[in-house]
């Protein structure tokens, strides 16, 4: 039976779980722990996990935050899958916490975030910030820490009013340095994560070989779809899938037919995994986008016959 709010442990016992599990003497018996306490990876166990973590000192956190990563991973891969990609031999130091000393960057980046909800010329400001930490941690070693907030900063690009072109260059310059600091070995959530948005990002990408830039983006989505896990990571699996149908649909080369009916069958496959989802809203979008390459495809077909 599925674990449902009210079956969950208390976020006391689960962090005691989760240092068990930090504890354990092996790597078989970490998945055995992991196997035999699914409620770690639920996402409110993740959640509790994830702000514990960044309460603690930070010169032991980092081999608690390579674990949360490790929950992140099996979550989006499933036990085995991730114990099978995820090395033991390459544990990324402050995987997922950042430094104590940046906690007054962290406040502003907070405020920053929810002034750019109202406004988007704060992502301006969010750059800047983002910028200041990731410079700072050039020397630290916390490669999958600065890959993560690379991501933030091309994400932010991507958002940000003014010169389109100008900016998509940007995020795509810091999503590709991102996407060199992630392996689906070492950080297979970031990995998938940077993959989707750099593809997205040579999606939009006005200028250069228009041709060219959606197979880049095409072969992004399809790696990031090669990490995740319909089963375990539904909604990002959903997602992915939805940007490679759209991705499809616009391909300016190639047989329009046949790149017509793969955007149907991704955007087929992101409904029948959010099916069982919660996710009324997102349903609704790719219903309309495979409700619009299916007449694209008629009318296609009709002026070819």
């Amino acid at each position: 039976m599925p674990l449902t709010r009210q079956h969950l442990p208390s976020p006391q016992s689960l962090i005691e779980d989760f240092v068990k599990l930090v504890q354990a003497e092996t790597w078989p018996d970490t998945q055995v722990f992991l196997e035999e306490h699914p409620e770690l990876l639920t996402p409110e166990g993740t959640e509790v996990i994830r702000v514990w973590i960044t309460s603690i000192d930070e010169e032991e956190s980092w081999i608690y935050g390579y674990h949360y990563a490790l929950l992140q991973a099996c979550r989006l891969m499933g036990v085995s899958g991730a114990f099978d990609n995820f090395s033991p031999s390459t544990r990324p130091e402050g995987a997922v916490v950042v430094p104590a000393r940046f906690a007054e960057e962290m406040d502003r980046l907070a405020e920053l975030d929810e002034a750019a909800r109202r406004d988007p010329r704060a992502h301006k400001d969010r750059i800047v910030v983002l910028k200041h930490i990731v410079d700072q941690l050039h020397d630290d070693g916390r490669s999958s820490l600065t890959g993560i907030l690379l991501i933030n900063v091309a994400q932010a690009y991507a958002q940000l009013p003014g010169d389109s072109v100008a900016n998509l260059n940007m995020a795509r310059e810091h999503l590709a340095q991102a996407s060199r600091l992630f392996t689906q070995k070492t950080a297979p959530p970031e990995y998938a994560a940077s993959q989707d948005s750099l593809g997205r990002a040579y999606a939009r990408l006005a200028t250069g070989d228009k041709a060219a830039n959606t197979e880049k983006a095409i072969a992004c989505f399809k790696e990031a779809l090669r990490v995740l896990s319909p089963k375990y990571s539904p909604t990002e699996y959903a997602e992915v899938q939805n940007d490679l149908g759209i991705t499809y649909g616009l391909s300016p080369s190639g047989d329009r037919a046949a790149n017509l009916r793969r955007a149907i069958a991704s955007f087929t496959e992101a409904l029948l995994v959010l099916e069982s989802q919660d996710a009324a809203s997102r349903r609704a979008d790719v219903e309309g986008n495979l409700s619009l390459a299916q007449r694209q495809l008629d009318l296609v077909l009709a002026r070819s016959g």
